[in-house]
């Protein structure tokens, strides 16, 4: 019936539409870190994973500070990073580099 199919199609349009939305989302906000689509990435805006091992960074260096005096030695902060959240040495600089810029 005509109806029925009438159904089907908007169904099928609807189908489509969803599928190209998701494409878009991933094309601008999927970050490769979590596997998932982040809406901090669609507005141009720093992953949320990325603030997140930044500040996990900035812990470290202000517990390292407690115990160390003002000076978080460099190659024990990047052992901690690397042992204690699974950073590779790579993302330990990246991230001492920017929390500097900042």
């Amino acid at each position: 019936s005509s109806a029925s199919s009438d159904v089907y199609k908007r169904q099928e349009d609807a189908k489509r539409a969803i599928a190209l939305q998701m494409t878009c989302l991933k094309e601008v906000g999927y970050d490769p870190e979590t596997g998932k689509i982040d809406v901090d990435m669609v507005e141009g805006r720093t992953p949320k994973s990325e603030r997140d091992k930044l500040q996990k960074v900035v812990d470290e260096i202000r517990e390292l500070q407690e115990e160390y005096g003002d000076q978080a030695p460099v190659n024990v902060l990047t052992f901690n990073l690397i042992d204690q959240y699974d950073m590779s040495e790579e993302k330990v600089k990246k991230k001492k580099k920017k929390k500097k810029k900042k």
